[in-house]
C-alpha cells in the first residue's frame, strides 16, 4: 500500500508540473492578445501572431488531454478517490476553458467576450486543482 501511494503522490506531482509547463510556454501569446484586449486596440494581434498563438494553443490543449488521460487512468487510494474525482472534474473544466479560449481566437477577429468568459473558467478551475493538491497534501502528510 506504500508503494502505491508513493507512486500515485509521484505521479500526481508529475502531471501537475507537466500542466505548469505547458501553461508556461503558452503564457506569452496569451498575455499578448491580454494585453491588446486590455488596451482596446483595434488590432488585438497581427494576423501572423494570431496564427502562431492558435498553433501554440493547439498543442498545449493536446498535451493538457495527454495529462488528463493519465489523471484519469491513476488509481488513488482510498483515503484520496473523492478528491481524485473532484480534481479529475477541475482539470476538465480547465481544458474546457482552454479549449474555448482556443475557439475565441479562430476567427480574423478574436471573440473577447468569449475570450474572457474562458479566461474566467480557467481561473476557477484553476483554483479547485489549487484546493484538491492542498487537500491531498493534507491527506498524505498525516499518515
Amino acid at each position: 500500500m506504500k508503494q502505491n501511494q508513493g507512486y500515485y503522490i509521484q505521479k500526481i506531482n508529475e502531471t501537475i508540473q507537466e500542466t505548469e509547463k505547458v501553461g508556461e510556454e503558452m503564457n506569452p501569446y496569451y498575455e499578448k492578445i491580454r494585453e491588446g484586449i486590455d488596451q482596446n486596440k483595434n488590432e488585438i494581434i497581427s494576423e501572423n501572431q494570431r496564427i502562431q498563438t492558435i498553433e501554440v494553443f493547439k498543442q498545449g490543449i493536446q498535451k493538457y488531454h495527454l495529462l488528463l488521460e493519465q489523471l484519469v487512468n491513476l488509481k488513488a487510494p482510498a483515503k484520496a478517490i473523492g478528491i481524485q474525482k473532484k480534481l479529475e472534474k477541475a482539470y476538465t473544466d480547465y481544458l474546457t476553458g482552454c479549449e474555448e479560449m482556443l475557439i475565441a481566437i479562430q476567427d480574423e477577429k478574436i471573440d473577447i467576450k468569449n475570450f474572457n468568459d474562458s479566461e474566467l473558467k480557467q481561473d476557477e478551475a484553476s483554483e479547485t486543482i489549487s484546493f484538491c493538491i492542498q487537500k491531498m497534501t493534507n491527506f498524505f502528510l498525516k499518515k
